[in-house]
This record gives C-alpha cells, sequence and structure tokens, in this order.
C-alpha cells in the first residue's frame, strides 16, 4: 500500500529478521534518525529529477547479502521540501552488507508485479526501422521482392524522386496510344509472375495515407518505361485489372506527386482460380505452456507480501548499491537516482523464489550499466539535488509575437487517452526540453500574403487550398473553408488552413523558425508556466463554447448562426490561453507537427533521447497534428491527444505555428 510521506513510515523487515528497522523521513524537514545504539547505516535517498513535475513517489526494496528480498516500501514524496529521504539499517551482530533498491516515479505510473527480468531484456536488439526503398530507377528495379498470386507484399517509397522529369502525371490514354507517366516521387517495385495467360487483379488492400490515389504501374521491365502494359490510379479496396500472357512482370506504386511517401499493400488475384487453400494448423499438443513464475517473492512467516504492483519502467528511475552495515558504528550512504537512469531498468535474474542473482544483477549507474556499486559516504543535512537534472537555459527577451518557453521536464502522454490504436498517447516518456521561442498566434492568412508579396512561391502546387468566396462549411466541400484568397476578402485574421505540411515546414524556416515537435507542442500546451500539468492548454476545466472554438460544424452544439460554422478569426482564442499567453492551442485549427507519425511503442519513440524527443524518418506519409479544432466534439480538445494527418492533405481544420531557438 501506498502511503503519503510522514514521519514514522517504518521500513521494516518481515518478523524473524533482523537488521531494518527506521522510518523513512525527510533529512530536511525532520530531522535525521537516532542512531541505534548497538550500530546503524543511515541510507539518504535523493534525486535530480524537478520534484514534484516528475517525481511524486519512492520505492524501496532492501535485499540481503545472499539476495534474499527483505523488505520493500512506496511512500508518497510530493513535496519538495521533504528531500532528501532517508532511512535506517540496524546493525546485527557482524558487519553485514545490505542490497538496496531506489527507484522514483510519477502517481499512479504501475503495473502488475512481473518479477525478475534477464540481462537479455537490457540492450537487446530493437525491432528494425520499416524499410525505404531504393530513391534511384537502378535501385528500384536491383531485387524487389515477389508478389505471389493469391498472397500479398507491403511496398514503402519515401519522398525522393525516382525520375527527375517532369512530365504526365496519370494514366491516360491519348491518341489511342497508354501515356507512360514519368514517376515524380518516390516508388516502390514488386516482381509478379503470371504462370499461365489469363485475367489478374492487382488490388490495394491497404493505403498510408488512407485518402491519397496511388499510381500503379505494370511493366515487363522494371527499368524501361517503353515495356509498360498498363496503370491505373488506385485507393484503397481498388485495383488495377488487366490480361496477361504467361511470363514475369514488375509492379510499380508511386503516390506520383512531390514530397509525398507512402505505403500500398497489393494483393495478387486471377479471375476464376480458386482462392489458395488455408495453410494447416500447427501441431498442439494440449498442453498449457508454463509461466515463469514472477520471483523473486517477499515472505512474512507463512504469508506472501510481495507488493502486487511495481513501478513502469518507461518513467522510472532506478538504481541498486550496496550498503555496508557496522556493529557499533553510524554510518551515512547516500544513493541517487538520477536523471540519466529515467527509462533504464535493472537487468536481474531470480535465483530462487526468494533471492535475486547477484552475481548476475546489472544496474544503471550514471546512465551505463554495471554492477551495483558501494553507496558513496555523505554528510547529513545536505541539500537535495532535486530539480538538478532540470535546469534549462533562461528566456531573454523576445519580440512581443511570441512568447518564451523556459525548458524543464514532464510526463509525456497520457493514459486517459490509451485506447485509440496507433494514436494511443501511451506509453508515457518523460522528455527534457530544452527553452525555446513560439509564435504566440497561429500562422495567419495575412502572413502568408505577406510571405507571398515578398516572393516565397511554394515548390509544387497544389500545396494549399483557397476559397474564393464566404467560408461555406455547410456544403460538406473541404476546399469550400479554406480561409486563403487570391484578393482578401476579410479573413486577413483568420489562421491559415488547407495547408500541406511542407508548405507549413517552409514557411517557418524562411522565417528562421520550425514546426514544433510533438513533445514541445504538449509542453507548452499542458506544462510550461505551471507547476504540474494540466489536462487543456487553460488548465482542468473542461471547454464551452466562448472559451475555445469547437464544435463548429454547422450542426454543432456551438454553431448558434451559420456564420459561426468553421474556423474562426485568431481574435476568438483570446479565452483559449496558456499562463504564458499562448493562444489557440485548444481549438480552431489543429497544428502540424515536426513529427513524423509513429505509435508512441515504434522503435523511433522507444529509441528517442531524454532530451528533446521527436520521431524523424525518411518514410514519412503521415506527419503528427496536436490540438483541437473547430469541427472536434468536447471529448477531443484535451492536449494529449494525437493525430496523424497525410502529409500533402489540405484539411480545413488543419493549420500551424512555428517555433524558434532563439529569440
Amino acid at each position: 500500500m501506498t502511503k503519503r510521506f510522514a514521519r514514522g513510515l517504518d521500513l521494516r523487515a518481515p518478523a524473524g529478521r533482523s537488521g531494518l528497522f527506521v522510518a523513512v523521513v525527510a533529512l530536511a524537514s525532520c530531522g535525521a534518525p537516532s542512531p541505534a545504539s548497538r550500530g546503524e547505516t543511515v541510507v539518504v535517498l535523493d534525486t535530480d529529477l524537478p520534484v514534484p513535475d516528475v517525481v511524486t513517489n519512492a520505492r524501496i526494496d532492501v535485499y540481503g547479502e545472499d539476495g534474499l528480498w527483505l523488505a520493500a516500501r512506496e511512500v508518497v514524496a510530493d513535496d519538495h521540501a521533504a528531500w532528501p529521504l532517508s532511512f535506517g539499517l540496524a546493525a546485527g551482530d557482524r558487519l553485514e552488507r545490505r542490497l538496496v533498491r531506489f527507484r522514483v516515479f510519477p502517481r499512479h505510473r504501475m503495473r502488475g508485479y512481473r518479477g525478475a527480468h534477464g540481462a537479455s531484456s537490457v540492450g537487446a536488439t530493437p525491432p528494425p526501422e520499416p524499410v525505404v526503398t531504393p530513391s534511384t530507377l537502378e535501385g528500384l528495379c536491383a531485387a524487389p521482392p515477389e508478389l505471389p498470386l493469391g498472397g500479398e507484399v507491403t511496398l514503402r517509397f519515401g519522398i525522393t524522386p525516382v525520375t527527375a522529369a517532369p512530365d504526365a502525371s496519370r494514366c491516360a490514354v491519348a491518341n489511342g496510344d497508354l501515356v507512360k507517366p514519368v514517376l515524380l516521387g518516390g516508388a516502390a517495385a514488386a516482381r509478379f509472375t503470371a504462370s499461365a495467360p489469363g485475367t489478374y487483379r492487382f488490388e490495394a488492400e491497404r493505403v498510408v495515407p488512407p485518402e491519397r490515389e496511388f499510381l500503379l504501374l505494370l511493366r515487363r521491365d522494371c527499368a524501361e518505361p517503353d515495356s509498360q502494359v498498363t496503370c491505373a490510379g488506385v485507393t484503397r479496396g481498388s485495383g488495377l485489372d488487366v490480361a496477361l500472357e504467361a511470363g514475369s512482370y514488375t509492379l510499380i506504386a508511386t503516390a506520383n506527386g512531390a514530397d509525398q511517401a507512402g505505403e500500398i499493400v497489393l494483393r495478387a488475384i486471377r479471375e476464376g482460380a480458386a482462392p489458395p487453400a488455408a495453410s494447416a494448423e500447427p501441431a498442439h499438443d494440449g498442453g498449457t505452456p508454463a509461466l515463469s513464475p514472477a520471483w523473486p517473492r517477499l515472505v512474512d512467516g507463512d504469508r506472501d507480501a510481495t507488493p502486487p504492483e511495481e513501478p513502469r519502467e518507461e518513467v522510472t528511475s532506478e538504481t541498486f548499491a550496496l550498503v555496508d552495515v557496522e556493529p557499533g558504528r553510524t554510518l551515512t550512504a547516500t544513493i541517487v537516482a538520477s536523471t540519466a537512469c529515467v527509462g533504464k531498468p535493472a537487468a536481474t535474474l531470480a535465483k530462487d523464489e526468494q533471492r535475486l542473482d547477484l552475481r548476475r544483477l546489472l544496474t544503471c549507474v550514471d546512465g551505463s550499466m554495471q554492477p551495483p556499486p558501494s553507496a558513496r559516504s555523505s554528510t547529513r543535512g545536505a541539500a537535495t539535488r532535486a530539480g538538478a537534472g532540470s535546469a534549462p537555459s533562461r528566456c531573454e527577451p523576445t519580440v512581443p509575437e511570441r512568447a518564451c518557453v523556459e525548458g524543464g521536464m514532464f510526463v509525456m502522454g497520457s493514459e486517459l487517452f490509451g485506447g485509440t490504436g496507433v494514436a494511443a498517447s501511451a506509453p508515457l516518456r518523460i522528455a527534457r526540453i530544452a527553452t525555446f521561442y513560439v509564435d504566440r498566434d497561429e500562422f495567419s492568412v495575412a502572413e502568408y500574403r505577406a510571405a507571398r508579396a515578398e516572393g516565397y512561391t511554394p515548390r509544387f502546387a497544389p500545396y494549399l487550398g483557397t476559397t474564393e468566396g464566404p467560408l461555406d462549411a455547410a456544403s460538406g466541400r473541404p476546399l469550400n473553408v479554406c480561409t486563403y484568397s487570391a484578393t482578401p476578402l476579410g479573413r486577413e485574421d483568420y489562421p491559415l488552413n488547407c495547408v500541406t505540411w511542407p508548405v507549413a515546414r517552409a514557411l517557418c524556416q524562411r522565417r528562421g523558425g520550425d514546426l514544433p515537435t510533438e513533445a514541445m507542442w504538449e509542453y507548452m500546451a499542458r506544462k510550461a508556466g505551471r507547476s504540474r500539468a494540466t489536462l487543456y492548454p487553460w488548465g482542468d476545466e473542461p471547454p464551452d463554447c466562448a472559451r475555445t472554438v469547437f464544435e463548429r460544424d454547422p450542426e454543432g452544439a456551438c454553431t448558434k448562426k451559420p456564420a459561426e460554422a468553421g474556423p474562426q478569426p485568431r481574435a476568438a482564442n483570446a479565452a483559449d490561453v496558456n499562463p504564458l499567453g499562448i493562444r489557440g492551442l485548444g481549438g480552431n485549427v489543429g497544428e502540424w507537427c515536426r513529427d513524423t507519425f509513429a505509435s508512441y511503442e515504434d522503435p523511433c519513440w522507444t529509441r528517442a533521447p531524454l532530451d528533446d524527443p521527436w520521431c524523424d524518418r525518411e518514410f514519412a506519409p503521415m506527419r503528427a497534428a496536436r490540438g483541437g479544432h473547430w469541427a472536434e466534439p468536447e471529448s477531443l480538445i484535451p492536449a494529449a491527444i494525437r493525430d496523424a494527418t497525410g502529409a500533402m492533405s489540405r484539411a480545413p481544420t488543419m493549420g500551424f505555428r512555428c517555433v524558434y531557438t532563439t529569440p
């Protein structure tokens, strides 16, 4: 059971075991424990992680010199003034050595007890990154995978064009001849063998981005455009149907547009062919696989006293240290759970039901895995190091239209929104964000018009949607709700929407900035300027129609008249503001982030560093988006919620703002 920190929380051994006696107390506020007459070692527990921003709880376990689990205690320690903590180990009749395990973590971040786990779990080979096919025609055709009849193949491609010449971009028939399009974007290929003449269908079972039309080309010779048999635009569920002679062919898939990566899953079917036989089920002997016991166990007499839960590794800093206890002497030893050990669990093995195997134990010490060291001697009464691992650079004066976001550490994500598939905001992680600067408002129509007047031109079209008339959310046509128009129509203060990710990033970069990462965005929306993270940018109070722009589709709860449907001027965000004066994070338009979109369980995130983590990869058909928007219901306004949008989407619900590393 977890108890709030107070004087008198005993960390006692089960009945009949000596050598452990005193309370977990605060040296700073309560004073050190009185020495035991027979001798003791006072163990001082500290952390350089911020309290309570990241650390609110501590878990202490003590083991004997033979690995026997002696005691366990979890305490709530969310008051910075209560640190460092301490407890005492009482001396017996001889010099003894104890092993202390110390873990610090955020409140409620627990899981069921799983026992010791082997060293193989630390430094194990992670899953491979998604493969991006070659970016040259030669590489594309060198060794394409086989697409079997009745089977499927997954093709992924990046943004680099396979051929350079801009030419026809669609499949068409001109004067009776097939137009052979040049591949304007990245491409991927698969080899298919028609074993007999017949009509074949190559169907797109899955496409990413889901709203995108892909181009599918069929050639006899992969590298020779003149050998092309046919081509077709395909979306999910559609396909290319063609009569083929027996022989070998190459299928080439491409988004056939600049800056658009993609993924397509293709299945090959022959008309009139029987479906492939289902593979036989593997033999099963009917037995139940043996489950590894959750060892070791903490035993108190005849009672199993093992704590049912333990801290989640990804948001925990832990370390083991050896502590000597000597009769007739009073010693002090310090153990620190450091920032460098966040998400680096110890490698432990159980020797038997009640013991750890100390010979094979590895623990994190200053970021590296090594055998447990001896706890260092220390002086009582030293000030806590809590927060020393999160010391950001200070804000410098900046222009009025920008805000400085002083960096810090926070728990990124929320288990409240963990059931949304790949967009889930869990598992959580601890992130340390450097100080940065950000536009107080989203990029506006007026700012885009000024950029065009200064000579900015998007590299390719269509990169931006326009509405040459009043906004019409009731039409059901997304491009009737775009805020930009060729000539001003009174929407200059509206956030620029219907903008693709490449244009948004280019506009930020031309003014010396960039799009924010997901971590930066969530930090400024939930934690910056506050002592703790909140649910919404303005706090924990639920949104209402006067606070932010949401539920503004034509039938939305906040749409009282037609003009209130759709995006609104930036001035409507006045109450949607965080403590730093950053407006519009909760609603009106969602905001592009710099990241490739990926699940938090993807290696792109699990391998990301503690400092300013983000997911960056070449294969990026989907980009991350954050923040609520005008068509969103209340349930999707919380700032931890994530979304994924096709990088080339011109969605009327998407806008952006820029961040900067300097004032």
